[in-house]
């Protein structure tokens, strides 16, 4: 069994203070094994400038109750931007007294690779307010700065610090690692068996560069795993890409630890499974 299973989570809004809903998604990660959540839909659960006790015991109660009564031993806490990450999610961190409350991982995903986000959002709502182009170029250099802010952050709040990564350039990567503890790239794929290959180029470019902790993401929606997983269990899609991952001898390897896989997202995974 893989060291770290995660789950991403998303409609959590409509979760928390559901009992049903929210025992059914504890129920379900229990049942197969996972033991990191990262959590999607933060923004809309708390909110800068009124993050008090008060206003965030609904997740703080989810957030214990999954790590006391169903095995969670990390929670991830996702955003886009240092801000985000130091007045909302380690604001929370702050006014939670209990260890098993909090969030212990910072996750940033910005898809500086995208021309979509970048065109449809990060251009008016970050790269020109910061004087950046409006390209690829532009949004790389946003992200290696607030990744770099949001690293400092995850030191001083005792927290582990990673990022999700589609397509990097091999310098990209390189300059990733100063900031990253873990880094989780995906393997959007509609067979396990393609999984490493998919992969291969852009783990060797972590690889080349020097040491890194990876995590291998799996999606579950209908264009990808999901109708794999109709006749197959989550953990086979990582038993297979291991065997082709140790079946590879590149030199690169050495400096790669594997940790383990992470599911894209718990409502499709939910429904492929229950097919």
């Amino acid at each position: 069994m893989a060291a770290y299973q995660g789950l991403y989570i998303d409609g959590l809004s409509d979760i928390l203070g559901e009992e049903q809903a929210e025992s059914e998604l504890l129920d379900f990660v229990k049942s197969h094994n996972f033991t990191t959540l990262s959590l999607y839909e933060i923004q809309k659960i708390l909110h800068k400038g009124d993050i008090s006790k008060e206003t965030t015991d609904e997740l703080a109660s989810f957030i214990s109750r999954a790590r006391n009564e169903f095995g969670i031993n990390h929670i991830a806490g996702i955003a886009e931007n240092a801000d985000f990450f130091t007045n909302v999610i380690s604001k929370y961190n702050s006014v939670r007294g209990e260890a098993a409350e909090k969030m212990d991982v910072y996750n940033v995903e910005f898809e500086f690779w995208n021309d979509g986000p970048i065109y449809d959002f990060y251009c008016d709502y970050y790269l020109k307010p910061s004087g950046l182009p409006c390209d690829t170029s532009g949004a790389y250099t946003f992200f290696k700065t607030q990744f770099k802010d949001i690293h400092q952050l995850s030191v001083q709040d005792k927290c582990i610090c990673e990022t999700y990564v589609g397509w990097p350039a091999a310098q990209q990567a390189k300059e990733m690692l100063a900031n990253a503890n873990r880094i989780l790239v995906h393997a959007y794929v509609t067979d396990p068996v393609e999984a490493f290959e998919y992969v291969k180029e852009r783990l060797s470019y972590y690889g080349i560069a020097g040491k890194a902790n990876i995590i291998i993401i799996f999606s579950a929606e209908p264009e990808f795993l999901g109708p794999w997983l109709n006749s197959n269990k989550p953990e086979e899609a990582y038993t297979i890409f291991l065997k082709n991952y140790n079946e590879d001898h590149s030199a690169w390897k050495k400096n790669i630890k594997l940790l383990g896989y992470q599911w894209y997202v718990y409502s499709e995974l939910a429904q492929a499974l229950a097919i």
